[in-house]
């Protein structure tokens, strides 16, 4: 809808597919955005695919400078904001690029951090572009932490607010219930490579079945790379008809997935994990979650599941919580519960945020943070 008494809102940013926790977000926000009084624009900047290629960064450009063109046919609005995502590292590019033709237009920017790179620790980069960004600039972190930590490290105090991904959640209609735990069923659901724990959550299970457990595990997503092939491809060999490989999931079959695991196992290293939405859909079908201290992730899981910390004999102690879990049946069905009565705590607090956020950008550009309800 194009209509110069409304407020004005570009949506720049990656949208399915290939489906990622930014993307949906994005895609969820955009959807939201279409049922209020705006003028609207979604400019898709997803390059349809992970893999890296002549023709992935063309798209990204290409998407980039429709953006541009948006904000410059848009710039006589007068009340106006740009909406996108961080992007960590080299796509920060984009962010500058967004930033400055957003500051010569007049937009206001919110721009939402779905990364921990920059956050746990301070980043030169994008402490410059949070000063080209400028203090009308809103800042939307996934948790309490991740807006603590930019506060600290970039003195963005004010210009913050919380939007968790739990919103953007399909809770199923039945929650998962506990099993027997006669054969323990791990999962793991992601783009399997070694970054996202998929060599670390082989060897668990292997340990755990030298020790006499009965534990199969099931991987579901894409193998990402060739060394991620060779390492399923070895895992077959070891673990025989304990392992299963699902290939990438989604909807119903995705369904199924948390249907037939017992414990999630994400011993996930990536560098820009932050708040993993797999974390809260496991949580949603009541399955108790073993993951690292990455990320946000300890402050998903500080009242259910365990945090397994980096270091030496990281799969040893993986292992030994896969053991626990199988040698008492009241330890999984509690957890089980826990983890779903924590899911719904969580989701209900963040689907207000998430309505804040949506009434932050359509509302006037005077509006303070404080108005979005933090």
């Amino acid at each position: 809808m194009r209509d110069a008494n409304l407020p004005t809102v570009v949506v720049v940013g990656a949208l399915p597919p290939p489906i990622h926790g930014q993307a949906a977000v994005n895609a969820a926000v955009a959807e939201r955005l279409k049922s209020l009084p705006v003028s609207l624009a979604v400019v898709n900047t997803s390059p349809g695919s992970t893999e890296k290629s002549i023709s992935y960064h063309l798209k990204r450009v290409s998407g980039v400078l429709r953006a541009v063109k948006e904000l410059a046919t848009r710039r006589v609005a007068r009340t106006k904001t740009l909406y996108m995502p961080f992007q960590a590292g080299n796509g920060i590019v984009y962010n500058f690029f967004l930033a400055l033709i957003s500051h010569l237009t007049g937009f206001r920017i919110v721009l939402h951090h779905h990364s921990s790179a920059h956050t746990s620790h301070r980043q030169i980069f994008f402490a410059l572009l949070a000063r080209l960004c400028g203090r009308r600039t809103i800042h939307v972190a996934l948790s309490a932490a991740m807006a603590h930590d930019l506060e600290e490290h970039y003195g963005l105090s004010g210009q913050t607010v919380v939007g968790s991904n739990a919103c953007h959640i399909k809770v199923p209609t039945t929650a998962s219930t506990a099993k027997s735990p006669d054969v323990l069923t791990v999962g793991l659901l992601a783009n399997l490579n070694a970054e996202k724990g998929l060599a670390l959550a082989i060897d668990a299970v292997i340990i755990a079945r030298s020790q006499g457990a009965a534990v199969k595990l099931v991987l579901a997503g894409p193998l990402q790379g060739p060394d991620a092939v060779r390492i399923a491809v070895h895992a077959s060999g070891s673990l025989g008809e304990a392992l299963e490989l699902w290939g990438p999931v989604s909807g119903s079959r995705k369904e199924d997935f948390f249907q037939c695991i017992d414990i999630f196992l994400f011993p996930t290293m990536y560098r820009y994990e932050a708040q993993p939405l797999v974390i809260y859909e496991a949580m949603s079908c009541g399955i108790p979650v073993i993951s690292t201290n990455v990320g946000y992730i300890p402050e998903m899981l500080a009242n259910v599941g365990k945090i397994v910390s980096l270091g030496p004999s990281l799969a040893d102690r993986l292992a030994a919580e896969l053991l626990n879990f199988h040698a008492s049946a009241p330890l999984l069905v509690s957890a089980s519960a826990d983890s779903k009565r924590e899911f719904d705590r969580i989701a209900k607090i963040s689907h207000q945020e998430f309505g804040w956020l949506c009434e932050m950008l359509v509302g006037s550009q005077e509006d303070s943070v404080s108005g979005s309800g933090t």
